[in-house]
């Protein structure tokens, strides 16, 4: 029985599959053997692998929340609800731990609590203003946020008026293009005969 040297120097049997390339762990993955390479192809097996040596980082909302969780969540939503509620203006940490008790909330109250995980995403909006924008676009963002949230109507005929001016303007400027096109390729056309003439 001879052994066979890979590029890194590690010995492999003679019948062992080797591909092109292949490194270290993969060579002990044996892919050749059938009832070794089915554990290593099956996609269950390798995300029950992958959960079990990463943790399951999945967001649980479908289980039902334990009792203990209910309970860190609601002292986190009286919390949350106690620094929003002060009179005087939030300032950057008492924003980012809105924000940070916000997240831990939610996820503690799972599928449960729907109430009171909006509210607490509407508390964490306004805590998120009081932060300041970390790049220009995120300030730009929350500008035609804030334009958008006072400038948009709120009933029905009003939304629909301006879903109307807004097509009609498209259109307006799509038309507009297409003659310019048109209009450039028949000046175009009328130059080149002039010429030929």
């Amino acid at each position: 029985m001879g052994l066979y040297y890979t590029a890194i120097g590690a010995p492999v049997r003679h019948d062992t599959v080797r591909i092109p390339g292949q490194l270290g762990t993969y060579v002990s993955l044996q892919l050749d053997d059938p009832e070794k390479s089915d554990g290593y192809l099956d996609y269950e097996n390798l995300e029950a692998q992958i959960k079990k040596v990463y943790g399951d980082e999945t967001s649980n909302e479908n289980e039902p929340p334990t009792e203990e969780k209910l309970i860190v969540a609601n002292r986190l939503y009286d919390s949350v609800k106690a620094l929003i509620e002060k009179p005087e203006a939030l300032n950057e940490n008492e924003a980012r731990i809105i924000v940070e008790s916000t997240d831990d909330a939610v996820k503690e109250f799972g599928s449960t609590n729907q109430e009171k995980k909006v509210e607490l995403r509407k508390w964490k909006a306004q805590a998120e203003l009081a932060l300041p924008p970390s790049t220009i676009e995120e300030l730009r963002k929350r500008a035609e946020g804030e334009l958008l949230k006072r400038s948009y109507p709120r009933n029905v005929i009003g939304r629909n008026i301006l879903l109307t001016i807004v097509a009609t303007l498209v259109i307006i400027g799509g038309l507009l293009t297409l003659k310019q096109a048109f209009s450039g390729h028949s000046d175009t056309e009328n130059k080149n005969s002039s010429t030929a003439e």
